[in-house]
């Protein structure tokens, strides 16, 4: 932001870039800068083929009970609120570097509306992001069909804006009630209140000046989230004792489900466990449950007399202190799996990927459902961190993603 509103600086690393390259450069700005016009004429007479306005306004301060929501406790701004600062930037551009050059305009857009005020403004290149928020690809799909419809309706409709998806992002307090496996580095922490979630959905858990992290509910009356101890954030919420708060933000993610009557192996490795009790206790009321877990140790294994509720549980570990010494594979050599029947898989990509050749010989790909720990950064469908190989979002799409 700060190299953004000196032209001569702007100048100096844009002419640097297109040395370096023989693709199409364009500058993004900083609506921040008083002098946005000069500042895209600048980059311009270095060498960019067009410019792209805006990119976030700010810093701004968004804050939760007096907490400031991020770490660095000020972010950009971006969303529909940033639209008359976009276009007004555009403008200014337009009218510094002419008609010739493109200007990719984007900031808030989500209608036919808003691109054709920013193609008033100038702009004829139309860039959308925040406003995809919570699409499917089947609903990104949608959205930019109907889009296309109401641009060569000349605006005469608005069919995209039924694709348009609403997603919580407020935070609710919550109440540590008690702590499962306390001496143990994977606690079962069990809250004060409950939440409205389906099997394979998640919730981001926000510690105010530590951060924040995505955990499978585990339970969810009361919400309950298994914790691996890993870095500092899950240290910090796995040092906390009853009575203490954090705040939780979801549920995100997709529900699982499946026919009635059917046969369904669960298959939990580590804190992947976690990803898959609330499968045992809501698929149980109209499924035949069958769960394969393994850990390390015993002391990696809590809840199985939850999980023994709902069907029958077999148990490795790496050790031998309980169950069949060894890994989960080795737990399908002596369970019985019927033909077609469904499997969910929670762990790490390396017991994922040795599970499936097992699964495959018993079932098809379209009744195993997987979800591996990619990072996963807004959980709504936005920064894409958490795609898959086939560009699948395991916060979207997922987490419990089909073979």
């Amino acid at each position: 932001m700060q190299l953004g509103q000196d032209p001569a600086i702007v100048h100096e690393i844009t002419k640097a870039v297109v040395n370096g390259t023989r693709k199409l450069v364009f500058a993004k700005l900083t609506p921040n800068a008083g002098n946005i016009g000069e500042i895209a004429k600048s980059a311009v007479n270095a060498g960019a083929y067009g410019i792209v306005a805006i990119n976030t306004v700010g810093p701004g301060y968004h804050s939760v009970n007096g907490n400031p929501v991020l770490t660095n406790k000020v972010g950009g701004l971006s969303g529909t609120g940033i639209i008359p600062i976009g276009l007004k930037c555009v403008k200014e551009i337009r009218q510094a570097v002419g008609e010739e050059i493109p200007i990719i305009g984007m900031g808030g857009m989500r209608t036919i509306r808003d691109i054709q005020e920013y193609a008033k403004a100038g702009a004829n290149i139309f860039g959308i992001g925040s406003s995809l928020v919570g699409m499917t690809d089947q609903h990104l799909n949608n959205y930019f069909k109907a889009l296309i419809e109401d641009i060569n309706n000349n605006g005469e409709t608005d069919n995209a804006s039924r694709f348009l998806q609403e997603v919580d992002m407020h935070y609710r307090k919550v109440r540590v009630e008690n702590i499962i496996n306390p001496n143990c580095d994977f606690k079962v922490i069990k809250t004060n209140q409950q939440i409205q979630a389906g099997p394979g959905q998640f919730v981001f858990a926000w510690i105010p000046g530590i951060g924040e992290k995505p955990f499978s509910i585990m339970d969810d009356n009361p919400l309950t989230l298994g914790i691996l101890e890993r870095g500092e954030f899950t240290r910090s919420i796995n040092s906390l004792g009853k009575g203490d708060s954090f705040y939780v933000r979801g549920p995100y993610g997709q529900s699982t489900d499946i026919p009635e009557g059917s046969n369904v192996v669960l298959v939990g490795g580590g804190c992947g466990i976690a990803g898959v009790y609330l499968h045992a206790k809501e698929l149980s009321k109209r499924a035949n449950i069958t769960s394969l877990l393994a850990a390390k140790d015993s002391d990696h294994l809590p809840y199985l007399k939850e999980f023994e509720k709902y069907g029958e549980v077999k148990v490795a570990t790496e050790n031998g202190s309980l169950g069949r010494k060894g890994l989960v594979t080795g737990l399908f050599d002596n369970t019985y799996i019927n033909s077609g029947t469904y499997f969910f898989n929670c762990g790490p990509k390396a017991m994922v990927d040795a599970v499936l050749p097992l699964e495959l010989k018993v079932s098809t790909p379209d009744k195993i459902y997987s979800s591996v720990d990619y990072m996963t950064r807004c959980g709504v469908g936005i920064c894409g961190s958490c795609a898959d190989e086939k560009g699948r979002r395991t916060c979207i799409e997922g987490p419990f993603i089909s073979s």
